[in-house]
């Protein structure tokens, strides 16, 4: 009976616990889907998507005629007070727990990035996954609404997988790129998204937003832009992509190669005082071709020549419009060098940068075609 007594207290206990624990219902707060970012002369703007609970069946059942989300703006002299002025104008506060991405305009990128997403990394309940990627105007971007059922962030999200999957672009995440951002040299290559009047049905107005190439962050403000080609080249040396695509043109017919099982080696040793990067890049490749029959054994070979050489030269270009261009570091050189002798990089991190504007590369790619793998 003890026992019993002391376990109903303490059901008791709890029971008046939770009713003194504050809380908001969520018909108070606007659950906040994506951020676009723009600054101009009068300060910064913000665009906050939020999600529609009426439109998207949150308390009443889904109503096909109303969007799935809401924007509202906001102005201000930094983010945080941008962000506070369209909370006002919203009527509710910011949930930020499932907040998929934050879209930066190029203007708001040429200021330090670090303090302009500083608002977003002192939100505790922020999502930790939390994408990040550039536009020409973040509010363009957050002004296309998908029709279809799903959050019109949600088909951003898909672009920006889909197109890391395939080779063109890594996906960068907030606190990867503020953690980048703070070390010296570092790069960050953000997914510049643009819209385009493709005459779709999946809008209200028939665009859509697609990946039109990146732009090169480095020492926290916005650098230069890049196309999808240095992208892709960049993923090469970067974290191993699940496949990329090759063109190439051979006895005036084009053939589309998929390469997979991509593995990047890089090693570096001094041709006198200047750093020397050996790159070797290593894959096998597929391809579709309805005329197999035709062409002879050495048809196979000359596409892996083929292809090699696009990447090679791929590869070569997105090294001297980042790494050489600017003195700075988007595939982590860093730790080829720090991995294999720290001492060599605490010796030159102080001059790291101007150590890779003068740096050579050799860059050698392998390419094996499966002749019997060939689909047609």
């Amino acid at each position: 009976m003890k026992k019993l007594k002391a376990l109903l207290l303490c059901i008791a206990f709890c029971i008046n616990l939770c009713g003194c624990l504050p809380h908001t219902e969520l018909d108070k707060q606007a659950i906040v889907e994506a951020i676009g970012i723009d600054f101009s002369d009068e300060g910064y703007e913000v665009t906050v998507q939020y999600f529609n609970m009426e439109g998207s069946g949150g308390n009443t059942p889904i109503d096909a005629s109303k969007a799935n989300v809401i924007n509202v703006t906001g102005r201000g002299k930094n983010v945080s007070t941008a962000i506070e002025s369209a909370s006002i104008k919203c009527g509710k506060n910011f949930m930020y727990g499932i907040t998929t991405i934050i879209i930066l305009g190029k203007e708001a990128l040429k200021k330090d990035v670090i303090k302009t997403l500083s608002f977003a990394e002192s939100i505790y309940q922020s999502n930790p996954n939390l994408l990040i990627a550039a536009a020409e105007k973040a509010s363009e971007i957050m002004n296309v609404k998908f029709k279809e059922g799903v959050i019109s962030v949600e088909r951003l999200k898909m672009l920006l997988n889909n197109a890391e999957y395939h080779g063109l672009g890594e996906s960068v995440k907030m606190l990867e790129l503020l953690s980048e951002q703070r070390r010296k040299n570092a790069a960050t290559v953000l997914p510049l998204l643009k819209v385009s009047d493709t005459g779709t049905s999946a809008t209200d107005d028939g665009n859509t937003v697609e990946l039109s190439g990146g732009y090169l962050i480095s020492d926290k403000t916005f650098k230069s832009e890049l196309p999808l080609s240095v992208l892709s080249g960049l993923q090469l040396l970067g974290e191993k992509p699940e496949n990329t695509a090759v063109g190439t043109d051979i006895k005036n017919e084009h053939i589309e190669v998929t390469l997979y099982d991509i593995d990047c080696k890089i090693n570096y040793s001094y041709n006198g005082e200047k750093l020397f990067f050996e790159i070797k890049i290593q894959a096998d490749g597929k391809y579709t071709d309805s005329q197999l029959e035709n062409k002879d054994a050495s048809f196979g070979g000359t596409i892996e020549k083929s292809c090699a050489s696009v990447i090679c030269e791929r590869i070569e270009k997105a090294v001297g419009d980042t790494i050489i261009a600017y003195g700075c570091d988007p595939v982590g050189l860093k730790y080829v060098i720090s991995s294999r002798d720290y001492k060599e990089w605490i010796r030159i991190e102080d001059n790291f940068g101007e150590l890779l504007k003068n740096a050579a590369f050799d860059i050698r790619c392998d390419i094996d075609i499966d002749r019997f793998g060939i689909s047609h």
